[in-house]
């Protein structure tokens, strides 16, 4: 199979089978296809700053003001932002803090589920 377009949660194929996207993998961000304001946001964030890790102990302009706007809709007491790249390392750091918080060394475990490639790796 060859997908050639995509509008909303809709794919199409090189023979005109329209297919529901219902896919969630690694390194995906579900918000549709075809978004044109989505497209121009990211041109203009190109033009201004392509790439830059966030991860470096400094910030950029839109990541800071997303960071603003999360903790202002986080209860009082969250008031920090961590990003990362995806959810493995999101639920890594979700497990990290969670063990910070209750002075805990184990962690969460449910038979035969995927929590996360960093933490259950080392």
């Amino acid at each position: 199979m060859s997908l050639i377009e995509g509008s909303g949660a809709v794919l199409r194929d090189d023979t005109g089978r329209d297919l529901i996207d219902t896919t969630a993998v690694l390194c995906q961000c579900a918000v549709g296809y075809g978004r044109a304001e989505l497209a121009e946001a990211a041109a203009a964030q190109m033009r201004q700053l392509a790439s830059f890790p966030l991860m470096a102990a400094m910030v950029n302009e839109p990541a800071r003001l997303l960071a603003d706007r999360l903790a202002a809709l986080a209860p009082a007491r969250l008031s920090r932002v961590l990003f990362t790249s995806g959810g493995s390392e999101g639920v890594d750091s979700a497990i990290k803090l969670a063990r910070l918080a209750w002075h805990r060394t184990g962690a969460p475990a449910v038979r035969s589920s995927w929590p996360g490639t960093p933490f259950t790796m080392a």
